[in-house]
């Protein structure tokens, strides 16, 4: 009898045993992970086709947050940056002004990691999870005065006196895809997605961001100027899908 009790003890405590170290290398797996994500290399899925120009629904980039300055994961403390983001770079940036401070952003992050997505992360009022961060294209840096007219920018550089449509100023070659069916009449300026926008002025830290497919983008022009701590990472490269592997 006191054998068996004894049997029992042990073989309860090797069950305890066995799920500490299942947890440990659980916890090790989601701290390297938070490391790498967070220093050298991340993973975007495009979600949806609202660049239907360079980057479609499916394709996935990689992005590195490096360059930029790179953060404390599940913080807000940067490190120092290698360069600034330039005219033309395609940017990962988080659409939302306030995020979720330690330690929560940290809870937030181990529940997502341990139910494999399915909990955890921003959500809309029913529920529903939503995405926060969205890839778009650097037009307007620190310094420059900006307006966009029927959805093509006009900037300002710092140091100049005169406006350069977009395409004269960004030193990479991008298509702009504009729907001219999309225009409404009598549609005033000002109004969201109008495709006009009074000219602005970007304070230090401050980017104007747009998308490729302008008639179709979440960016700048309906969410306003980002500044760098939005700013997450910068896409380099597309591995998928295999017939547009390579720079998008």
């Amino acid at each position: 009898m006191i054998r068996a009790e004894a049997h029992r003890i042990r073989r309860k405590k090797g069950y305890g045993t066995k799920i500490w170290k299942v947890l440990r290398v659980l916890l090790l797996a989601f701290v390297i992970l938070a490391l790498v994500k967070s220093f050298l290399l991340t993973s975007i899925v495009i979600g949806s086709d609202a660049d239907r120009v360079h980057l479609f629904k499916g394709d996935r980039l990689l992005a590195t947050p490096l360059l930029y300055g790179a953060k404390l994961p599940y913080s807000e403390v940067r490190f120092s940056k290698i360069i600034s983001p330039q005219r033309g770079d395609l940017v990962v940036f988080d659409s939302r002004k306030k995020t979720t401070a330690f330690p929560f952003s940290l809870f937030d992050g181990l529940l997502g990691f341990f139910s494999l997505g399915f909990l955890g992360g921003p959500r809309d009022d029913d529920g529903r999870r939503i995405e926060p961060y969205l890839v778009k294209r650097v037009i307007g840096v620190p310094g420059d005065q900006i307006y966009i007219d029927r959805f093509k920018a006009y900037i300002k550089p710092a140091d100049t006196s005169d406006f350069v449509d977009e395409s004269q100023i960004v030193p990479v070659s991008y298509t702009v895809n504009i729907d001219e069916n999309y225009f409404i009449p009598d549609w005033k300026d000002g109004f969201p997605y109008s495709g006009q926008l009074k000219s602005l002025s970007l304070e230090e830290g401050q980017y104007f961001l747009l998308g490729d497919d302008r008639t179709a983008s979440l960016d700048s022009l309906s969410l306003g100027p980002v500044t760098l701590d939005q700013i997450e990472s910068r896409v380099f490269f597309r591995f998928w899908p295999l017939n547009r592997f390579g720079y998008p």
